[in-house]
């Protein structure tokens, strides 16, 4: 993730307005409709999505990193919980 910093004593009380309602705007659109949250991801998917191998995925499986879900001989993964292991490594 991009991270900008900017010096908020150049700017007036209305300008930092503007600012945080362009920045609360950009983060309700990044957050994903509720649709989205349950939704299957592949184990390619979810591989590409991390840019790791199938096998690196398999082996958080095993530890607990990261929950799969079998249906049939396929392998998913649920969308929050790859969040939800997203906001795990960022703490």
């Amino acid at each position: 993730m991009r991270r900008k910093f900017i010096e908020i004593d150049n700017y007036s009380s209305k300008e930092l307005d503007e600012k945080f309602e362009k920045l609360e705007k950009a983060i309700s659109n990044m957050t994903p409709a509720p649709n989205f949250k349950n939704k299957l991801l592949t184990k390619r998917e979810t591989a590409n999505l991390f840019k790791v191998s199938q096998r690196t995925l398999h082996n958080w499986n095993k530890a607990h990193i990261l929950k799969s879900y079998s249906i049939g001989n396929r392998v998913y993964y649920k969308y929050a919980d790859i969040q939800s292991a997203l906001m795990k490594t960022e703490n």
